[in-house]
């Protein structure tokens, strides 16, 4: 919502100073912030995919930990004495 007022002012603001050359810079701008919203927001869910596959909960207290973690940084559980699940 705040991305979009800003853009909205930054618009008006060309258009008032630039004229119609302004409100193509204003569009421009606003497809500039589109598309740095929708690769934000990809980004974010690629790296949840990753920390998923790369992290696991540790069986002991729930932290999450590296898949190849042999020792809870959390709670100090020796993890090759537990069941692998």
């Amino acid at each position: 919502m705040i991305k979009l007022l800003i853009w909205l002012g930054i618009t008006v603001l060309l258009i008032i100073l630039a004229g119609p050359i302004g409100l193509i810079i204003g569009i421009g701008i606003g497809i500039l912030m589109i598309i740095g919203s929708l690769t934000e927001a990809i980004g974010e869910a690629l790296s949840g995919l990753f920390e998923l596959r790369s992290n696991k909960d540790c069986p002991a207290c729930g932290e999450r930990i590296k898949r190849k973690a042999t020792v809870c940084k959390y709670c100090r559980t020796d993890l090759s004495t537990v069941e692998n699940e």
